[in-house]
This record gives C-alpha cells, sequence and structure tokens, in this order.
C-alpha cells in the first residue's frame, strides 16, 4: 500500500488545506502529491530524517508557519519563493516549486553527510479555525482521534476530506446537513466550544 517502504519516513509533505477553496494566492493542491511522487523517485532522499518536513504554502503563511525545513510559499498565482528554515532563498515559478523543493533537500542532504540534518522539534500550532469558511466546514474530533464510526460518517457526508496536522479535518461543500450530521458523530464545528488539546 506505501508507493515507496523506504521513502515512508521522510514523506511528510504539508500543504495549505484550504488552497483551492478559499482564500490564497495560488492554488497548490495538485503540488503536494507530485511532491510525494518526486520524493519517491530520488532514491537518496529516503535518507532524510523522519521529522523533516517539506511544506507547500498557497500564499496565506498557514503551513510556512509551521516553520517546515523547506517550504514554497506563493507570492503570487504564478509565482513564489523557495525557504529554507524559514529565511528566502530564490524566486520559482509555480511550475518548478516540486523541483526546487527536491533540489534543495538533494543539496541539504549532501552537504549533512558531515554531520546531521537538524530534527524539528515544534508542534503544528496553526491551521485553520473550525467553523464555516467559504465552501467548506472545519471540524475537529475531539482529543484529535477518530472512531471507526467518525471515519464511516465522515466517508458517507462527502466524497473528498483533507485532514490537517492542527487535528482538523476540512469538509469542502458542507452543507447544514452534513455539519449536523458530523456534530452528531462527536465532531466539534463550533469554534467557541473547541478545547485546546
Amino acid at each position: 500500500m506505501l508507493p515507496s517502504p523506504a521513502h515512508e519516513r521522510a514523506r511528510n509533505v504539508l500543504a495549505s488545506p484550504l488552497s483551492g477553496i478559499t482564500g490564497g494566492l495560488a492554488d497548490v493542491r495538485d503540488l503536494a502529491p507530485a511532491l510525494d511522487r518526486g520524493l519517491c523517485a530520488r532514491p537518496e532522499l529516503a535518507a532524510l530524517p523522519g521529522r523533516f518536513l517539506f511544506a507547500i504554502d498557497d500564499g496565506r503563511d498557514d503551513v510556512a508557519g509551521e516553520k517546515p525545513d523547506l517550504c514554497w510559499q506563493a507570492t503570487s498565482p504564478e509565482e513564489g519563493v523557495l525557504r529554507i528554515a524559514g529565511s528566502p532563498v530564490a524566486r520559482v515559478a509555480i511550475g518548478d516549486a516540486v523541483g526546487a523543493l527536491l533540489d534543495a533537500a538533494t543539496e541539504l542532504l549532501a552537504g549533512a553527510q558531515e554531520s546531521s540534518v537538524p530534527e524539528r522539534a515544534a508542534e503544528a500550532t496553526g491551521g485553520p479555525r473550525v467553523g464555516r469558511v467559504s465552501g467548506a466546514l472545519v471540524c475537529a474530533p475531539v482529543l484529535g482521534e477518530m472512531s471507526v464510526a467518525q471515519v464511516c460518517t465522515l466517508a458517507d457526508s462527502a466524497a473528498r476530506v483533507l485532514v490537517t496536522p492542527w487535528r482538523t479535518v476540512v469538509v469542502p461543500g458542507a452543507d447544514a446537513a452534513v455539519e449536523a450530521r458530523l456534530v452528531a458523530a462527536g465532531f466539534v464545528t463550533d469554534p467557541a466550544r473547541r478545547c485546546r488539546w
């Protein structure tokens, strides 16, 4: 079931979860799977540490704010900036973003042969707020854990959902009936009721 068992620890790709649904400067939905495929196609990148994080930010600064090791962040619908450990290093067209991220990872890994690639210590803390956003519903399972019944409710309620690193789920196109079904299943959709966990 894994595209590359050797790369499984290194396949940490984070993309703006509301991209193409609402807000943002560029639609980056296709870049995350392309980056994952490119990562698995480079055998040397299987040596990246398990906490090495790639991010693709659509310009809203949601995933760039998570301090990824490598990030492409949109500055317009056609262009963005490549960031290494948060610092901008080059302007890169959206069509070249995946290649730039992979090349930078290869260079970082080659330069780390004498030392080690630093492990990320920060836990994700941002992300979209629970509640309705234009074109989607962001909900949260209590304590960040979903039961089998809740997963089934999600599957029955939407053709596609996005699981975020902030312990939330984005449900594109969810209407009031879907929201009621998710609340009945135990998901939190009211930002006033979301506790910190």
